[in-house]
């Protein structure tokens, strides 16, 4: 993302600190080299880890900042930030926890579909995010009482051919959960189709055959 020197300027004014990914096409020298830190299994994951003091070419001000640099999965990462107390890698790890951040308001623009505000008061906002939030866990909710449902259902189903045969029709499909592992049943995501479905449909009884449908939507 582009970089601006003067509000760096002002957050190392107000005594706080920045950490943020920079461009590769932008200019720096460096000016000292430090010794990289890390534990030693982190070797699997990344490569070609540097550690420095630079200054930004295009900063009036020639305020120095440190860069972190590695290689992971194949992609570069350049990491500045004004922290010069703490080792390399726990710049990596303060950089990956800020990037929960990035994820959680991508959920919320992407999954909740809201992308535009009611209020841009700073109480409107915060009232909107709360039901934001409140609804996604009232679905996940839902979710999973259906998922508990359908596994108590295929339970019961192996008892015996005849009995499946006989309650079959009462019998949730696989839901997504069951498709695609036991790992996603924490839900961090959801489909905003998926959560349209779910509106309409809980203005209907929800009766065996809206579970069978609720449990295949994908």
């Amino acid at each position: 993302m582009p970089v601006s020197f003067a509000i760096f300027q002002q957050i190392v004014s107000l005594q706080a600190f920045v950490i943020i990914r920079i461009k590769a096409n932008i200019k720096y020298a460096v000016i000292e080299n430090l010794a990289v830190i890390i534990p030693d299994d982190w070797q699997f994951f990344f490569s070609d880890v540097s550690d420095s003091i630079i200054s930004f070419s295009n900063d009036k001000q020639k305020a120095t900042y440190r860069l972190v640099t590695f290689v992971a999965y194949d992609e570069i990462y350049r990491i500045t930030t004004n922290r010069l107390d703490l080792t390399t890698g726990e710049i990596i790890m303060l950089y990956a926890y800020r990037w929960e951040i990035e994820l959680f308001f991508r959920c919320i623009k992407r999954t909740f579909n809201a992308l535009h505000l009611w209020s841009h008061s700073e109480r409107g906002v915060a009232i909107q995010f709360y039901l934001y939030l409140i609804v996604y866990l009232l679905m996940v909710h839902f979710k999973q009482n259906l998922n508990q449902r359908q596994e108590s259902a295929n339970s019961t189903k192996k008892v015996t051919a005849r009995h499946q045969e006989r309650h079959a029709s009462r019998t949730p499909a696989r839901g997504i959960v069951t498709l695609l592992g036991e790992k996603l049943k924490t839900f961090w995501k959801m489909s905003i189709h998926w959560i349209t479905c779910i509106q309409n449909l809980l203005l209907k009884p929800l009766t065996p055959d809206l579970v069978v449908i609720i449990n295949a939507i994908q």
